[in-house]
């Protein structure tokens, strides 16, 4: 019996062929890039995995502001030792984009990390959102780290250990806590609005949806001054892959929110097109193996 069926499937096999060879050609879409969306007014730094130099630690700024951040500049911030300079790594995102990886030591996780120091210090007496695609590692279980922060007094936006995104005036107040614990094993489209002084208090968002709260400062930031650090004393690294941040002066609106999230989606999640017409390509190509010849 097991024989006849083996015969019968190799047989069935012959004919999927002939009926695919036969069949006329299938040709993918013509290849064409995704647009992507039109960013809000008030961007103060951009950064995206594609415009890392591991090589020389230099992240490049495409706001068209020529903010750069760069091991050299975490220097001058940082006096305590770092753990190296942070690696590029390829095929990372959904879609096979490039990920810049921050490490801490697993000995000393609070003050033994890798940071990126602006050229120039950002200040905003608006407020500031912040957006980030991030992966954290599971070592940021050991410890809180921030992916944004500076001296005390500047602004920190930070991962818990609870694995939560956390909003603070370094050494000063904590602002306000997620709702949601970010993932480990899948990546992560956050932002939030850091209000200014007297402002209303802004809030968190993960995954394009609203994610609890923060209250206003009661007092000025001090500038941001550093990218994997949350406090460039050395004692919040963050351990994880960013595939791109930004960063904008005053408090976006909900639907500018979205338009940043799509973006992050667009860039790092969504295959490309090329790529979306090879699949559907391989997926026609599977269901004529599949069609099985009329009975006689």
């Amino acid at each position: 019996m097991f024989m006849g069926n083996r015969k019968c499937m190799v047989v069935l096999m012959g004919l999927a062929a002939s009926a695919l060879a036969l069949a006329p050609p299938i040709a993918p879409p013509a290849a064409a890039s995704i647009t992507l969306p039109v960013l809000p007014s008030g961007l103060m730094v951009n950064y995206e995995s594609a415009n890392y130099d591991a090589s020389t630690g230099v992240w490049t700024d495409t706001s068209g502001n020529a903010n750069n951040a760069s091991v050299a500049n975490a220097a001058t911030y940082n006096q305590l030792s770092s753990n190296g300079t942070p690696t590029l790594v390829t095929n990372a995102t959904p879609n096979g984009s490039s990920a810049v990886q921050f490490t801490f030591s697993a000995t000393a996780p609070g003050t033994l990390g890798q940071s990126l120091g602006l050229t120039t210090p950002l200040s905003s007496s608006i407020g500031f959102t912040i957006f980030a695609y991030i992966l954290p590692s599971s070592a940021m279980a050991t410890a809180n780290g921030g992916f944004v922060g500076g001296q005390g007094g500047s602004l920190e936006y930070r991962l818990a250990n609870t694995f939560h995104q956390d909003l603070l005036v370094e050494d000063t107040a904590d602002l306000g806590m997620s709702s949601t614990a970010l993932s480990d094993a899948s990546w992560n489209n956050i932002n939030v609005t850091a209000s200014s002084v007297g402002g209303g208090g802004g809030y968190f968002r993960f995954n394009g949806s609203a994610d609890g709260t923060t209250t206003a400062p009661s007092g000025a930031f001090n500038p941001i001054q550093a990218i994997g650090d949350g406090n460039v004393n050395g004692t919040e690294y963050f351990a994880g892959e960013i595939a791109g941040l930004q960063i904008y002066s005053g408090e976006l609106t909900g639907a500018q929110r979205t338009t940043v999230e799509t973006y992050f989606t667009d860039l790092y999640a969504i295959p490309e097109p090329a790529t979306l017409g090879l699949l559907a390509a391989m997926g026609v190509g599977l269901l004529l193996l599949g069609r099985k010849r009329p009975q006689a």
